[in-house]
């Protein structure tokens, strides 16, 4: 069995280095800048723990830290560990010349428009952004694909704009909430240990204010 953990954070490799480092991780941590998972398995807050098996597909999640180590120690028949439904098998991999027979009609859901012409014509990203978002303003994801854009071209605040956004559209939405809170308090995530009581009246105060 092989372990990859997936840290979630819009300000890259480096940011979220610090925490693999302080859990002792002894796997590969990759990094989702763009909430991709979130948007393909439909998770709102982390840790989450999924399966893949040896054929590259998708299991489905599983709950719990005493399941998990089970399923690990067992194996996925004898343990007898639930799944949490999975959403087909993700083995396929469209081409780039793929993409650019469906680019024609991805119009139709902005979110898969802008994931095309990110992928197909970076240099035309930020116009299509642009574009996704006068026909769907009210999006979070698309919002927060924006941000993460901007982002990595060291636009920080109009990132962080985008990223309020997403969140005042999406409020229940931990990994956005958290991504906005790290961008305005870096401190308070990346020196030392994560400050769970600076956390807990941010939330308090985010409850509160009108």
């Amino acid at each position: 069995m092989v372990v990859i953990a997936v840290a979630m954070d819009v300000q890259g490799a480096e940011a979220a280095r610090s925490y693999a480092e302080r859990a002792g991780a002894t796997y590969p941590v990759l990094v989702d800048s763009e909430n991709r998972l979130g948007r393909l398995l439909g998770f709102r807050a982390v840790p989450n723990t999924y399966l893949v098996d040896a054929e590259g597909r998708f299991l489905g999640r599983v709950d719990g830290r005493q399941a998990v180590e089970r399923w690990f120690q067992e194996g996925p028949e004898e343990s007898g560990v639930p799944l949490t439904a999975g959403r087909g098998d993700r083995r396929f991999q469209p081409s780039p010349e793929d993409l650019r027979r469906w680019l024609h009609w991805a119009k139709d859901d902005p979110e898969a428009w802008v994931e095309l012409l990110d992928r197909l014509f970076p240099a035309e990203a930020e116009g299509a952004y642009q574009e996704a978002l006068q026909n769907v303003p009210n999006d979070p994801q698309v919002r927060f694909r924006y941000g993460s854009f901007l982002l990595r071209d060291g636009r920080r605040e109009e990132a962080l704009e985008q990223f309020r956004v997403a969140f005042r559209l999406d409020p229940e939405n931990w990994i956005i909430r958290k991504q906005v809170w790290a961008l305005e308090h870096p401190e308070r995530f990346y020196r030392g240990a994560i400050d769970w009581d600076w956390q807990r009246q941010r939330i308090q105060e985010e409850q509160t204010s009108p």
